[in-house]
């Protein structure tokens, strides 16, 4: 006997199951960042330390590149309730140039 998952159910927080999937993947992503900060907040104070100034400059650089990367893979990688992600709403809308883009910044095209 086959039964079909319901995908509508919710948890005591209001959450379903695509909801806690892409809170969780966020939440991986910018816990990945926050250890790379870390390691580049060390470095970067021990830039100062030494009066380094080209090398905390590029530590700030990494720091903001570093953040910026994981927040921009967490929202092109979101799903919605439906488990659709921005690339699979561009896509059915027919808005090309978005395709584009999504595709460019690496969203995932078999993305499950």
């Amino acid at each position: 006997m086959h039964q079909r998952a319901d995908f509508t159910i919710k948890n005591n927080a209001g959450q379903t199951a695509a909801d806690v999937a892409t809170t969780a993947a966020i939440k991986s992503l910018l816990e990945a960042a926050a250890s790379k900060q870390a390691s580049l907040a060390e470095a970067f104070l021990q830039a100062c330390k030494d009066g380094n100034l080209q090398e905390a400059e590029r530590i700030l650089e990494e720091v903001c590149r570093t953040a910026c990367i994981a927040i921009q893979r967490a929202a092109i990688e979101t799903k919605d309730g439906a488990n659709r992600t921005p690339l699979i709403w561009a896509s059915r809308q027919g808005h090309t140039e978005v395709v584009a883009m999504l595709l460019d910044k690496g969203a995932a095209i078999d993305a499950k």
